[in-house]
């Protein structure tokens, strides 16, 4: 074996880890989510109707989703200027 030869095999093996890693981080994450599209998060900040969901490493390391929609005033009906922000799954107040 020469040294290009182990340089692409690790390479390809790395890569391969990585993406492994990655579906594994995905799948706990959404495994572990607190909401579904639709539903309300809420943090400290205030309140979200969640559009889009992703995911994140949280300062522990530990992956967590982040609930990505419009800002709700306290009566949970949009703001009239529309923003969009996002909650962490580790950071809620609250969440229905």
């Amino acid at each position: 074996m020469t040294r290009q030869e182990y340089e692409e095999e690790r390479s390809r093996l790395e890569c391969e880890h990585g993406a492994a890693i990655a579906a594994l981080e995905c799948r706990f994450a959404f495994e572990n989510s607190l909401l579904k599209v639709g539903g309300i998060a809420t943090d400290h900040i205030g309140s979200v109707r969640v559009d889009k969901i992703r995911y994140s490493k949280s300062s522990l390391g530990i992956p967590v989703c982040v609930y990505y929609g419009q800002v709700l005033k306290k009566d949970l009906t949009p703001t009239q200027k529309i923003q969009v922000r996002g909650v962490w799954q580790g950071n809620p107040k609250g969440g229905e």
